[in-house]
């Protein structure tokens, strides 16, 4: 099991290298599983190789909503995640090097959000604070999701693009 579960992981880390959706990982590894086929093998497989906390819906009951939601939630993390899952022997130059925006950092320094004066700063109350901070922190992070999102689709209608040119079906 243990050269099946390595398998898995560089075929899901090269399908994320070459743009791939969160949905589309899922599908792979169902693919991949075959006969043992169970949502908390494919989220321990997913989480394992991106050391992250996956989530799961079988692709073949999954609504497009549903997918959107995972897309847009887990896939970005995974992005964010790269430097914990990529090898360093990897070939570089993928469709992740061209996000231009770096993931907000948890762990960094509460910065007086932008158009508040230090005076008012001073003046809330720590609750104030702490609401403003979780907004800014939310709002960092909505945009670093966006990005990843927007790349990844430029990525994928490029190759889109580049199979109608190329007539494939």
């Amino acid at each position: 099991m243990a050269a099946e579960r390595d398998c898995i992981a560089a075929e899901l880390k090269q399908r994320i290298a070459s743009g791939c959706t969160y949905v589309e990982l899922i599908r792979t590894v169902e693919r991949m599983l075959v006969d043992d086929v169970n949502a908390s093998t494919v989220v321990r497989l997913i989480s394992d190789t991106f050391e992250v906390h996956a989530g799961y819906a079988s692709h073949s009951q999954m609504s497009l909503r549903d997918a959107a939601l995972l897309n847009s939630s887990l896939l970005p993390k995974i992005v964010a995640n790269r430097a914990e899952w990529e090898t360093s022997n990897s070939n570089g130059g993928t469709w992740m090097d061209e996000i231009r925006v770096q993931p907000p950092c948890e762990d960094s320094e509460d910065v007086i959000p932008f158009g508040v004066s230090t005076g008012g700063w001073q003046a809330l109350s720590d609750a104030d604070k702490e609401r403003l901070l979780t907004a800014k922190r939310s709002s960092e992070w909505a945009f670093y999701c966006k990005s990843v999102l927007a790349t990844l689709c430029e990525q994928l209608q490029l190759r889109v693009s580049r199979s109608a040119e190329n007539g494939d079906q």
